[in-house]
């Protein structure tokens, strides 16, 4: 958990990407339904996702460096080509028929 971030809601983040909002370095989204939502070119570096729901996400060119994506389910197509995931935590996710 990121202490210095508030805890997001699925509504916040849907918001958010609505209005063009590109940046959620550190933000804490552990636990969240982030399914079949477009995250393309998007700043994670760093952000909790652990324990979220990426399934059918689009990660497209995203910077997940050091993002934290511990039992993270990304399953279903979740399409991460050209995402950068250096230093990112991927222990326990669900990659199966992830791109």
């Amino acid at each position: 958990m990121i202490d210095n971030k508030p805890k997001l809601t699925r509504d916040d983040v849907i918001r958010k990407l609505s209005s063009g909002v590109k940046d959620f370095s550190y933000m804490d989204l552990s636990g969240l339904d982030l399914s079949y939502l477009d995250f393309i070119d998007v700043n994670m570096y760093g952000a909790d996702l652990s324990g979220s729901d990426l399934r059918g996400s689009v990660l497209m060119a995203s910077d997940l460096r050091a993002a934290i994506l511990r039992g993270a389910d990304l399953r279903d197509d979740a399409d991460l080509r050209g995402a950068d995931l250096r230093d990112a935590d991927l222990r326990g996710a669900i990659l199966f028929n992830a791109d």
